[in-house]
């Protein structure tokens, strides 16, 4: 993003081009592009804070903040879903690796075995 003067209804339609490509690097599950994208998002916020803006913007401006506000709820919510995965998974292999598993020798009698399975297959 350039620091040249730009007025609130600019900054607002880059920042919210910015959000859709948070959008589909949370989607595809791009975990370096969305770090990069929330560098790029704080260079936004001394921005906002000093931009001006007239009263004939005022429902373009309007209209983008709610755009920006649905799109920030949904990059929330694909954030926690991903979060939500990652701990499933997580917990999933922590159950059984925490177990003694027992499986059949070559002798064909149980015995435990330290590296058996991981994943818990029962979900």
């Amino acid at each position: 993003m350039t620091t040249e003067t730009r007025t609130l209804p600019e900054l607002l339609e880059s920042f919210k081009a910015v959000l859709l490509k948070e959008k589909e690097a949370l989607i595809q599950n791009d975990g370096e592009a969305v770090q990069a994208i929330v560098k790029e998002k704080e260079a936004y916020v001394e921005a906002l804070n000093q931009a001006e803006w007239n009263d004939e913007e005022k429902d373009t401006v309007r209209q983008l903040a709610m755009d920006i506000r649905e799109l920030q709820e949904t990059n929330l919510l694909l954030t926690k879903q991903a979060m939500k995965y990652t701990d499933t998974f997580l917990q999933a292999f922590q159950k059984e690796a925490k177990k003694k598993p027992i499986t059949y020798s070559k002798r064909g009698s149980y015995e435990q075995n330290s590296s058996a399975g991981l994943l818990d297959q029962s979900l």
